[in-house]
């Protein structure tokens, strides 16, 4: 705990005033940290319950998973590229995916943007959506084929860095 740099959280509901929250880790290991956080008594309390790590180190940024345990993360920046890359417009960053049994995620081709922030699932579990920054754009892809961009929302007026369903 005490090494621990956590952000990029996701929160899906699992049984009696249960959840199941993923974090982002950059302290001692790039991981997505797993925790059942528990709001039944007074104080909630948090569990370590485990982690996946994140191939060659790669920092991710955003995490989201699906109703069968796969998650998803976005990578800002990878190897080799820059924030000065990003700014230009070029391809940065890209979704990672980890299904329960894998040893370590998986780089998705296809899903390369210019600065890959945020991210989220359909409630469906069919899509799932991943903030480009620095194109002020919210891009789409099917979870069973993420090699192509189902559609883009275009934002004119700024660069948004997370995204979240809601129930509206």
């Amino acid at each position: 705990p005490k090494l621990a740099v956590l952000h990029g959280l996701s929160l899906r509901p699992a049984s009696n005033g249960r959840y199941t929250v993923y974090a982002t880790n950059h302290g001692g290991r790039e991981s997505i940290e797993v925790f059942e956080l528990s709001t039944g008594g007074g104080v909630p309390t948090a569990t370590w319950i485990g982690c996946v790590l994140m191939p060659n180190d790669i920092p991710a940024n955003s995490v989201a998973a699906f109703k069968d345990g796969s998650l998803v993360a976005t990578a800002l920046i990878l190897p080799g590229k820059s924030f000065e890359d990003a700014f230009a417009g070029r391809d940065t960053g890209a979704v990672f995916l980890w299904t329960p049994g894998d040893i370590s995620f998986l780089m998705l081709p296809g899903t390369e943007l210019s600065a890959n922030n945020g991210i989220e699932t359909s409630p469906d579990d069919k899509e799932f959506y991943v903030v480009s920054t620095t194109q002020k754009r919210i891009v789409a892809f099917s979870r069973d084929n993420p090699g192509k961009p189902l559609r883009t929302a275009q934002l004119a007026e700024f660069g948004p860095d997370n995204v979240r369903w809601t129930s509206d």
